[in-house]
């Protein structure tokens, strides 16, 4: 029997390359850039596998608090082989997401469905009020849906309080008819019906296996690095004090990234000038960045119950760089993973401190050895078009 073609349609707020640059540099739009990474990998994949189109239907990742420009229409637009679509958006507070909730139900409503090929509607689960109108009316066209779920919603969504059981009584009422989890205990928490279902921890970008990780184009100083969402709850604080305990004047420690901790890293930066922040830059140049860096370093507490439910994309970018990730042995983190990783046993200032110390006193040599047989695991077996093949997988087995 002839395969039948799969019709892919994300409804999220994934753009273009061409448009996230042209939303960052001309209106300063940061926000979701984690989304952007990952969503964008997934999509490539997808389009890279056999018998596949790819449609991005995005809802512009702006929001009234950040951005003034109250009127948004951004054309169609082709990149990859991948078509975007960029829904109308009133930048209002409550009508940005009324409205396109509405724009959206419709126009899957009216939506002519072609005999040979299959929709497969594809969302985040992170973007409830996007999922909710979607789910009901791909329901009455019996049109099967697929949720990426790459984290839980909001800080108390383990707790046990009245206000929580509510609020996830209307988060968990949706179901699809697959799922896509970064853990395993994820999935058994959001996937209640037991619907078909894979596990992918993330995806390195293909591309970068043409990326060539040189030592003589290593940064002078030995740079340490953070790049992601910078909040005490990620165990910053412990790495800044840990690193701090180490007096070599040639080493540096760099942040990335958006979140309430900013402040206080400047407040470091003053007592110790070899810690920065850096801000917010473009993927493209954080990516060399890294690949510059000695260290990429992930201090999420592992003794957090939310850890259980999630593994930071950052890991999987860091891995594929071709630079040595430090991280704490996170419950989410694949067994594969570990022998290519450098592991925080003691999560504590001191026990970083002492990581840190040992594995600084190492050759540069030795290092790069290290991270390069990481990219190469990395790069062979958790590539955004590998990955998506089990996506695909799930849905042809399915059929």
């Amino acid at each position: 029997m002839k395969e039948i073609k799969l019709n892919l349609h994300f409804y999220n707020t994934l753009c273009s390359k061409k448009t996230h640059d042209f939303l960052f540099k001309n209106h300063n739009v940061t926000s979701g850039n984690a989304a952007q990474n990952f969503f964008g990998l997934l999509a490539e994949g997808l389009k890279k596998n056999s018998n596949t189109s790819v449609f991005v239907n995005s809802v512009i990742p702006v929001n009234y608090s950040d951005q003034k420009k109250i009127f948004w229409n951004l054309p169609k637009e082709i990149e990859d082989d991948i078509h975007f679509f960029y829904i109308p958006l009133i930048n209002l507070p409550i009508l940005n997401n009324l409205i396109s909730s509405l724009y959206i139900f419709f126009r899957i409503l009216f939506k002519k469905k072609s005999p040979d090929s299959r929709d497969i509607v594809i969302l985040d689960f992170l973007r409830f009020s996007i999922s909710l109108p979607i789910v009901l009316i791909c329901k009455l066209r019996k049109i099967k849906t697929l949720v990426v779920v790459t984290d839980l919603p909001g800080e108390g969504i383990l707790q046990n309080n009245f206000k929580t059981k509510v609020r996830n009584m209307f988060i968990f009422l949706l179901s699809y008819d697959f799922y896509v989890c970064l853990t395993k205990d994820l999935n058994k928490m959001v996937n209640k019906k037991n619907k078909p279902y894979v596990v992918i921890e993330g995806f390195a970008n293909i591309k970068f296996e043409n990326k060539k990780n040189l030592i003589s184009e290593k940064y002078k100083e030995r740079v340490l690095v953070y790049a992601g969402g910078l909040f005490e709850k990620y165990g910053i604080n412990n790495l800044i004090k840990g690193f701090s305990l180490m007096k070599d004047p040639n080493l540096r420690l760099w942040f990335y990234g958006v979140g309430s901790f900013i402040d206080e890293i400047n407040k470091y930066s003053k007592i110790d000038s070899r810690i920065e922040y850096k801000g917010v830059i473009p993927n493209c140049e954080l990516i060399n960045v890294l690949m510059k860096a000695t260290l990429l370093i992930n201090p999420r507490p592992s003794f957090e119950n939310y850890t259980k439910f999630s593994f930071p994309s950052k890991n999987i970018e860091y891995m594929s760089v071709g630079t040595p990730l430090v991280t704490t042995k996170l419950s989410g983190i694949p067994e594969d993973h570990f022998p290519f990783i450098y592991l925080i046993e003691d999560e504590s200032d001191s026990g970083i401190f002492k990581t840190l110390k040992l594995l600084l006193e190492k050759s540069d040599e030795e290092l790069h050895h290290f991270g390069l047989l990481c990219k190469d695991f990395t790069i062979t077996h958790k590539n955004n078009v590998f990955q998506s093949k089990k996506i695909i997988q799930m849905i042809r087995n399915n059929e």
